[in-house]
């Protein structure tokens, strides 16, 4: 469809002689002493209602069809008689608006939401341009209504001597002037089509610009005036029954951790087990808190994670603190978990350089990693230029927020560690290397780290304290990373839920991505739902090119580690089963459909090969990101997870625990549940914006 023919046009002018739907068939005739009809002085001042008709000739030069209204009534009434199917085959609404020169170019205060409407229907000119684009972006319809403002003046005044840019008009299109058909108009009206895709463009990515705007005035705002002191009134206690309480103490201690079998609460009880365990140390004693204390500060951390998010939410962020915690007990970096077993510190092995004062940091970022994580990646907030990602220039948009946050939160709640600057220092560092572009300049910081270590004889000996520093540094980095995606180093029915969330998040952005306007910022693009064949392509496609190297690499120089290089291959032979499985029933389906992707052949590499990873990505390209992959169709056992929110969506099932590659796993359809919510105003705009929805839904093939 050409875009000329994706457009209806609404020309409101009051000079109109009548309101009418013309087409190129059906054109406006002069009237005869229609000049005449006016007095000099009038005429003057509004033009002719002959110059309204030659406008609306030239509108059709362009567009097939113009509704002529003379009242902002009208206009309103012309929209609400949008045919939803019409906005489904892409038809959108351009606004053409007499602005009278009379009545000079000045900007108008929209009333508030009581009286928008009474008020609307007397408006014209620069008023209700004003008020049009107020309604435009308080109905989110920047992707259908596009104003034009037209300048009417008088036929005495030169062309040249208005000075008028779209800047003296914010959300218009373009601004032209009557008559359309002389002074270089025709152009600018046949271009007009294009400037309206432009504007919507813009009006998309814009819906989203003020994301996390809240969170960072706070943020600056709490910066900027320290001495202010929230109030947090919740209660430090934790319903927790005993049995509970040792499933939880036993949980914690073991790489079968899986979040998904707690509630929030008794996540927040593990982090404190966690806690208690590490602050034991007695050089540690200066950090220490009251369990009280200690609660009170977990429950604030706890409330700075959004609730609505699906993935990065607070039981993502008790998994990676678990992980680390492991990861720090498996090398020797704090004593045992186990209070039978024996310390394992041994000085001669690398993991010796980690002492209880960098553990402690590690698991504290490890906690506060994510917090405020609206959902969305880094480049999705450049894209739409939202407000973060002004603030932090576009570099670890994401990680640096995180990090602001949280800082403020530990000055406030844990202030012997907030305002400790050691600490701080480790714990920016930790954060801001869990931002997935800089994988590739870790994974050669890794290999360097490896290197140096192999021609010291594998061996800390004779490294100085400032090369020790540096070390513990970048070894505390890759430990929080590999923290960060160690899902699919987990058993795998603990990493198909994990699959599964992380699924629905990025689905979740995909739609945002089409209601801004903007191209995927996912690598891979938005993950398809129910897409079984395309969810083991793109697991395996994360294992092969990020997860596998980077635990391969770690247990080269920590061995202790060797245990996720183990789950990782068993998560690739099931993983792979069930690739083949759905490419041979694709096959047999339709034996035409052989997809071929980046992901498809990352997927199908062998497991001795890599591939080479820039260490930035492209400002052209979506950003590689957390892992991307599919949800499974299959419903999650309701006995597995005890939180009222935390695996909504179809995971993948196996009949029985396989680890072998002749394992079999069976799908299962499942039925989304309807969505709610309905549009509860009474404006005008309530048919146009529900169109809108639906026509989104539809482009979407969400129903």
């Amino acid at each position: 469809m050409a875009p000329e023919n994706s457009w209806s046009v609404i020309y409101l002018d009051r000079r109109a002689k009548e309101e009418e739907v013309y087409t190129r068939q059906k054109r406006p005739k002069k009237t005869a002493g229609s000049t005449r009809s006016l007095s000099a002085s009038l005429y003057n001042i509004m033009g002719s209602a002959d110059e309204v008709n030659d406008n609306i000739n030239q509108l059709l030069e362009t567009f097939e069809q113009v509704s002529v209204v003379k009242s902002s009534l009208a206009c309103y009434v012309r929209m609400n008689d949008v045919n939803p199917e019409i906005v489904k085959n892409g038809h959108r609404w351009i606004i053409v608006l007499d602005i009278p020169y009379s009545e000079g170019y000045y900007y108008y205060t929209p009333p508030g939401a009581g009286e928008a409407q009474a008020v609307a229907e007397n408006l014209y000119g620069m008023q209700y341009f004003t008020h049009l684009v107020y309604s435009i972006r308080a109905h989110r319809l920047g992707g259908l209504v596009v104003p034009v403002p037209l300048l009417s003046k008088p036929p005495s005044l030169p062309t040249e001597s208005l000075v008028i840019g779209k800047d003296r008009f914010p959300g218009a299109a373009d601004v032209l002037i009557s008559p359309l058909n002389a002074d270089g108009m025709p152009a600018r009206v046949a271009g007009l089509p294009q400037e309206a895709l432009n504007a919507m463009a813009e009006a998309g990515a814009k819906r989203f610009a003020t994301l996390m705007q809240g969170p960072v005035s706070r943020l600056m705002m709490d910066i900027c005036d320290p001495d202010i002191v929230g109030e947090f009134n919740q209660r430090p206690e934790l319903p927790i029954t005993d049995s509970h309480r040792k499933a939880i103490e036993a949980a914690v201690g073991s790489w079968s951790f899986s979040a998904h079998a707690f509630t929030d609460d008794e996540l927040l009880y593990g982090a404190l087990l966690m806690f208690q365990h590490i602050l034991k140390d007695n050089s540690l004693a200066q950090w220490r808190m009251q369990d009280a204390d200690f609660i009170k500060f977990l429950l604030v951390v706890r409330e700075a994670y959004n609730t609505s998010v699906i993935y990065h939410n607070f039981r993502h962020a008790c998994d990676v603190l678990q992980a680390c915690f492991y990861f720090l007990i498996s090398i020797g970096a704090i004593p045992p978990y186990d209070k039978q077993s024996a310390p394992t510190k041994d000085d001669s092995k690398l993991g010796s350089i980690m002492e209880p004062f960098h553990a402690l940091v590690l698991l504290v970022s490890a906690l506060g990693h994510d917090v405020g994580h609206p959902g969305v990646n880094n480049m999705f907030l450049v894209r739409v230029k939202a407000t973060v990602a002004q603030l932090y220039n576009d570099h670890s948009v994401l990680e640096s927020f995180h990090c602001a946050l949280y800082s403020q939160l530990l000055r406030r709640f844990w202030p012997s560690v907030g305002n400790d600057i050691s600490i701080r220092k480790l714990m920016i560092s930790t954060i801001l290397a869990t931002d997935m572009t800089l994988h590739g300049q870790y994974m050669k910081q890794l290999e360097l780290f490896r290197d140096t270590w192999e021609r010291n004889g594998k061996s800390v000996q004779g490294w100085d304290e400032t090369t020790m520093d540096q070390h513990r540094e970048l070894l505390a980095c890759l430990i929080i990373k590999c923290g960060d995606i160690c899902n699919v180093a987990r058993e795998f029915d603990i990493a198909k839920d994990w699959a599964s969330l992380v699924t629905d998040e990025f689905a979740n952005q995909g739609k945002m991505e089409v209601d801004a306007n903007i191209p995927t910022c996912l690598f891979g693009g938005p993950p398809p739902r129910g897409d079984i064949k395309d969810m083991a392509e793109r697991q395996l496609g994360f294992m092969n090119i990020f997860a596998g190297a980077l635990f391969e690499r770690m247990t080269e120089i920590l061995p202790e580690m060797s245990f996720t290089v183990t789950n990782v291959n068993k998560n690739k032979n099931i993983w792979k089963d069930v690739l083949e499985e759905e490419s041979c029933r694709t096959l047999v389906d339709n034996p035409h459909n052989r997809r071929k992707s980046s992901i498809h052949a990352a997927a199908m590499l062998d497991d001795d090969e890599e591939i080479d990873i820039p260490p930035e990505a492209s400002p052209e390209e979506p950003r590689m990101g957390e892992p991307q992959v599919v949800r499974p169709a299959m419903p999650v056992d309701p006995n597995a997870n005890s939180r009222r929110s935390s695996v909504q969506s179809g995971v993948l099932a196996n009949n029985e625990r396989r680890g072998s590659r002749q394992s079999s796993y069976t799908f299962s359809k499942r039925t989304p549940s309807p969505r709610r919510g309905s549009i509860a105003t009474s404006s005008h705009f309530e048919r146009l914006t529900q169109s809108s929805r639906d026509a989104r839904r539809s482009s979407l093939g969400t129903g």
